[in-house]
């Protein structure tokens, strides 16, 4: 059958297996429902991404979205695959460290971060927090130099792109609630510049929105990225 996949999913004696196992003798131990995960599976997918990611640069990191699959196991089974991960919660952070991702592998991200979340990801240490806002970015130096620490930060940009997929699922747009123009951008680089003894800034972000149907607004994003990571050298 079309949907069946050498070696993970496959009909052998009328009945479904799934990474070899038998589905049917799974459901009688366990019960149903039941959902059962191919931890070959993530792997494999993992691993062929930062393989095809790492032939244009050999730097490339992935971070794989806690908010797909939380699940300890599948945390742990995308660590040892080579992945790092972003977390969109206080409760994903924990998970992470929990699953055995060290600070530096995390980047938080998501539009409602709670003072108590931010906390956590500035004592933690994490590789970067995704900013959404200028109140956030002046929230995170307030709570990090009551904390004694220097918290790592990335800006998050809306580069004015139209994606041409569904107008719900774009976030690249000046309309969107999340990220910062680029007008706003260059505030942002100026205040994390003049916080520099509590915010570390250490990118900028992107997301223009999901089941884009092209690979050109990605690469009109990029290179606005471009222009303004320039600009950021330049200022330091």
């Amino acid at each position: 059958m079309g949907w069946e996949i050498a070696g993970y999913r496959e009909i052998k004696g009328g009945h479904l297996h799934l990474d070899g196992v038998s589905a049917r003798r799974l459901a009688e131990h366990y019960g149903t429902p039941l959902f059962v995960f191919s931890e070959s599976r993530v792997k494999a997918n993992v691993r062929e991404l930062l393989e095809s990611a790492r032939r244009v640069h050999p730097r490339v990191r992935l971070c794989y979205a806690a908010k797909a699959n939380s699940l300890l196991a599948i945390l742990r089974a995308v660590r040892e695959a080579g992945a790092d991960v972003e977390v969109n919660s206080g409760g994903e952070l924990y998970k992470a460290l929990r699953a055995g991702f060290q600070p530096e592998q995390i980047v938080f991200n998501g539009v409602s971060k709670t003072f108590e979340e931010l906390e956590e990801a500035i004592r933690a240490e994490i590789h970067a927090i995704n900013v959404d806002s200028l109140a956030e970015l002046e929230m995170i130096a307030h709570l990090a130099e009551r904390l004694g620490k220097r918290a790592n930060v990335a800006l998050r940009l809306v580069p004015e792109i139209e994606t041409g997929s569904h107008a719900g699922l774009q976030t690249a747009l000046l309309t969107s609630k999340f990220g910062l123009s680029p007008s706003e951008i260059t505030k942002g680089i100026q205040r994390a510049l003049a916080h520099s003894r509590t915010i570390n800034l250490v990118g900028l972000h992107v997301h223009v929105g999901s089941q884009t149907p092209t690979h050109e607004p990605y690469a009109r994003a990029f290179a606005m990225m471009w222009r303004l990571a320039l600009a950021l050298y330049r200022e330091t």
